[in-house]
């Protein structure tokens, strides 16, 4: 399954995206979990993304991992971006996904 990523601009708080949606969150610019990737390559630059995967969890790039130090490289501009290395979240019935981003195109991968 590959979804294309659509850039929407300014995200508003609590709205309902569609899987592949890339908002910009300039409420988490002060958040003290912004990445080193993220302090270093975009901030000053652009706000923080929110990307929603394709199970319709909002995630960001721009945030640490949990439980670590570093978080992801972001390249491109929205929505062609790749975001190395690849995105492992838990999907609502408490099962890991991973995706890889890749010039604005989201692939689940096995």
């Amino acid at each position: 399954m590959s979804i294309k990523c659509a850039f929407r601009g300014l995200g508003i708080k609590n709205k309902k995206y569609q899987p592949g949606d890339i908002i910009l969150a300039p409420w988490l610019a002060n958040s003290s979990i912004l990445s080193p990737e993220y302090q270093s390559q975009h901030q000053g630059q652009r706000p923080p993304l929110l990307i929603c995967l394709a199970n319709n969890r909002l995630w960001s790039p721009d945030l640490l991992a949990a439980e670590d130090t570093t978080g992801w490289v972001v390249t491109g501009v929205a929505p062609l971006i790749t975001i190395q290395p690849s995105v492992v979240c838990i999907d609502p019935s408490g099962q890991q996904q991973k995706f890889r981003i890749e010039n604005g195109v989201i692939t689940e991968v096995q």
